[in-house]
């Protein structure tokens, strides 16, 4: 089963997989492509490759983890470990991450 396509992650807009022949090299490869902004990921060989590649926002997970690090000193009433993860957490959206 293949994998679901995330929303665009600039405009929200719709997302699928389209397909380019490379007359040249001969070769087909493929991209997710938003179809409202038509920002679009790495080109590929497969679509099994191209929307994981769509789908990655470290910057999401990144600041779920720094939230739920927050969620649980604020619970443990860590309060130098507390301010320690908001600190991070504003490094995160200040300068995010990129893809490895």
């Amino acid at each position: 089963m293949a994998e679901t396509i995330k929303p665009c992650p600039f405009c929200g807009g719709v997302a699928e997989v389209n397909y380019y022949a490379d007359p040249i090299n001969e070769v087909t490869y493929c991209v997710v492509k938003c179809q409202e902004c038509e920002s679009y990921g790495a080109s590929c060989n497969m679509q099994e490759e191209a929307i994981p590649i769509w789908n990655n926002r470290p910057t999401e997970k990144a600041l779920v983890d720094a939230l739920l690090t927050i969620i649980n000193y604020n619970a443990m009433g860590e309060r130098e470990l507390l301010d320690a993860a908001i600190q991070d957490a504003r490094k995160l959206v200040e300068k995010p991450p990129i893809l490895a």
